[in-house]
């Protein structure tokens, strides 16, 4: 039976905190092919439609996708800021703002990362850079206002 030694990087020795900020999501732009692919995310996912599959998906492909972004698009235009959509960048500036924060009373071992459950910057990317980032512990904080 072959047997490793386990080498600890010096990176490794620090151990770090994540804090995960976690918003609903946005589209990425406000385009109609932009909003189609943030609806289909959000509307196709089983936790916020609880409806039958086989009732909701022809419904949701065949009536709502093709017709709804035009309507939603058109709102988010209204809304729409030079840097992205309203609530990426005020996320945005909040995890920014949680990090300065806990960077002064914690010091360096915190690093900060936003997600959004819908869009982007998604889940799975945010964890991959906090885990590139050698975090061992992770505080997740949903921004869901209910």
């Amino acid at each position: 039976m072959t047997h490793y030694r386990a080498v600890v990087h010096p990176a490794a020795a620090q151990r770090r905190i994540g804090v995960l900020l976690v918003n609903l999501g946005t589209p990425d732009s406000p385009s109609y092919f932009a909003v189609q692919r943030y609806l289909r995310q959000f509307l196709g996912d089983r936790r916020v439609i609880d409806t039958s599959r086989l009732i909701w998906l022809p419904l949701l492909y065949g009536l709502i996708l093709p017709f709804r972004p035009i309507k939603t698009m058109r709102k988010y235009r209204k809304i729409w800021m030079a840097g992205g959509s309203p609530l990426a960048i005020y996320s945005r500036r909040l995890a920014d703002k949680v990090g300065v924060v806990l960077a002064r009373r914690v010091g360096g071992d915190v690093r900060v990362e936003l997600a959004m459950t819908y869009g982007n910057p998604g889940i799975p990317a945010a964890i991959q850079a906090l885990a590139d980032h050698n975090v061992q512990r992770l505080l997740v904080l949903p921004l869901y206002p209910q």
